[in-house]
């Protein structure tokens, strides 16, 4: 294996990497010159983590009774927490680096495999990694950036699976599954039909060994949904839902515009409050019949850290009236939509284009990440604008479309290749359509994880149109006889 890594061959394919590896440390350098820092932040006050005190004293027994987020990213948190003590912050940026260097490597590796030029396919994903963009990202602890590295791993694993069952198929497989427990996004569902669509695409010989691969990844998965049911009474891995699409179906919407059908019964006063309000609010307008489970992870109202906008501790969004509050929320948003159905409308084409804005355009990191007049802050503003040049921000998006031809024409012979290419279509629209339906307001978080996916297929286009163009112009050359 030694020989085999350290080989003449192994060095030929990596050195573009070895040699664009010092421009990659220097973009790093120079955004800690310029100010920037890992933001930590999150983890004391964002709702998607537990209690920090329950994660680190705790965490089995909080992971147990986690009923808000899959547990994929608490669980991540909760081990560093363990083992890092107060360098956490300095392990935490280790990861996200790591996650940068496999995510440059992956795309690369995809790109070549999509028989795009080494150099180019190096150059490219470098580039990407070296945008403000994903150097915020990278610099902040949450799960966007978890889930982009995952989805361009997904992506040259399936590449290099060449759909038949062995090692880079069960990787593929593990990645999903490991995407299904990160982000609540990508639901069991669509888990279960990227697999369905590997082992219909694959050769009839290779399928009951495709899904015999799948199995155990699947299986995670359905364990965390088989547990909420046991303990919680629901099917899933998430109760959020009801919240993020009763905040789509207000958007647009003045609250009191929602009194008369509050007084009609037929949507609950909840309505009125905002969704992630703290539990001793909902307890007292949401009827339910459950109680304490004896844990803090559902019992606590608030966690043990500091907000730091506010005198108040953050809320534990994992409070247990949140399994009530979600099914009460999805009724309401259902019976507004009916109501309202141009404002319902209105408020998915305002998500639209929440989805479509610089990605670095977030409250939280324009406010915790960058200060005043600063030369980070104005740099962000300007990659922000250049982001929203008309160019910039629909040109890979046309790119990506017209790679769609090689799925919809079946130009691509290599069953494999056009595997993939589903993937990354099918996850592309299914990110898009989720994140409009069930989010509002920071839409653009879901677009910079499927960057992911659109970045190679894009690069790939642009490639195949410059080689397109490059060959007409020398076929003219030499029909003028100016090029032999």
């Amino acid at each position: 294996m030694a020989s085999r890594l350290f080989s003449h061959d192994c060095r030929d394919r990596f050195r573009p990497f070895i040699r664009l590896l010092p421009f990659f440390a220097l973009v790093r350098l120079l955004y800690y010159a310029l100010g920037l820092r890992f933001w930590a932040g999150p983890l004391d006050f964002y709702y998607q983590f537990l209690d920090p005190l329950l994660l680190k004293t705790r965490l089995l027994e909080s992971l147990w009774y986690l009923h808000c987020q899959p547990p994929l990213l608490n669980l991540l948190s909760g081990i560093v927490l363990k083992i890092s003590g107060d360098a956490y912050v300095l392990v935490f940026h280790g990861v996200n680096l790591l996650v940068s260097l496999g995510t440059w490597i992956a795309i690369a590796k995809g790109l070549e495999t999509f028989r795009v030029n080494r150099w180019f396919a190096w150059i490219a994903g470098l580039a990407l990694c070296s945008t403000p963009q994903f150097v915020f990202y990278e610099n902040m602890l949450f799960y966007p950036h978890l889930c982009l590295g995952l989805l361009s791993f997904a992506l040259f694993a399936a590449l290099r699976s060449r759909l038949r069952p062995g090692v880079w198929l069960g990787v593929f497989f593990l990645s999903l599954s490991a995407l299904a427990l990160l982000r609540s996004i990508y639901h069991p569902l669509y888990a279960f039909a990227i697999v369905y669509v590997a082992a219909s695409m694959a050769a009839k010989a290779d399928r009951r060994k495709v899904v015999r691969l799948a199995v155990v990844p699947l299986a995670l998965i359905l364990l965390v949904c088989f547990k909420n049911l046991v303990v919680f009474g629901f099917f899933g891995t998430t109760t959020w839902t009801g919240s993020g699409l009763h905040k789509v179906a207000v958007r647009c919407l003045d609250r009191w515009e929602l009194v008369p059908l509050i007084e009609s019964g037929e949507i609950s006063v909840l309505s009125l409050h905002q969704e992630y309000s703290s539990g001793d609010v909902f307890l007292k307008y949401c009827p339910t019949t459950r109680g304490d489970y004896g844990v803090p992870a559902t019992d606590n109202y608030f966690k043990s850290s500091d907000h730091p906008d506010s005198d108040s501790p953050p809320i534990n969004a994992n409070h247990w009236v949140y399994l009530d509050v979600c099914g009460v929320l999805v009724s309401d948003s259902i019976a507004i939509a009916r109501h309202f159905p141009s404002k319902f409308l209105q408020a998915l084409w305002v998500d639209l284009q929440s989805f479509l804005s610089p990605v670095t355009r977030d409250f939280f990191i324009h406010h915790f990440m960058l200060h005043d007049d600063t030369v980070l802050a104005r740099t962000t503003r300007a990659a922000e604008a250049i982001e929203d040049f008309f160019l910039v921000k629909y040109g890979p998006i046309a790119l990506f479309l017209i790679g769609l031809r090689r799925v919809a024409r079946k130009k691509t012979p290599d069953p494999a290749e056009r595997f993939a290419l589903f993937f990354v279509y099918a996850t592309v629209f299914w990110a898009t359509v989720i994140s409009c339906l069930f989010e509002s307001g920071e839409n653009n978080r879901y677009r910079y994880e499927i960057l992911g996916l659109v970045y190679p297929v894009a690069c790939r286009e642009a490639y195949d149109l410059f080689r397109f163009a490059r060959d007409r112009s020398r076929k003219r050359l030499t029909g003028r006889g100016i090029v032999s």
